[in-house]
């Protein structure tokens, strides 16, 4: 059976290359060369978005914050494990965090995740499937 891996981050999971600007090719991105060490028995997801942050929305690229758009990978695919690169951009001057404040936006995160698998175990057991 086939293993979804989703690789949810910023920037770094995106494959940004500050050099240029753009996007690096797939082959260099670090999901691309989990995928090919962990070979077919395994689908990974890039959901790198740069800006992105654990819970903050930024004042300059949007709601790009983590506990919102994984929600919608949780709800839309079949996830057996997953990576969370975030946290880098929570280090900018603008959000005015400490380490405390971080910690706190990984652990709603890891929270949310939980919570959905909880959720879904429950509906699990009330349908008997």
């Amino acid at each position: 059976m086939i293993k979804n891996i989703l690789c949810f981050g910023d920037s770094n999971t995106w494959g940004f290359n500050p050099q240029t600007g753009k996007r690096f090719d797939a082959t260099v991105r670090w999901p691309a060369k989990l995928a090919v060490k962990l070979g077919v028995n395994f689908t990974i997801i890039e959901a790198g978005q740069p800006n992105r942050t654990l819970v903050n929305n930024s004042p300059f690229a949007g709601e790009l914050s983590g506990v919102t758009y994984l929600q919608s990978y949780l709800n839309e695919l079949k996830i057996d494990l997953i990576i969370i690169d975030l946290g880098a951009n929570d280090l900018k001057k603008r959000f005015n965090l400490n380490v405390h404040d971080i910690a706190a936006g990984l652990t709603a995160l890891i929270d949310s995740i939980l919570n959905y698998y909880k959720q879904c175990a429950r509906l699990s057991k009330n349908f008997n499937t």
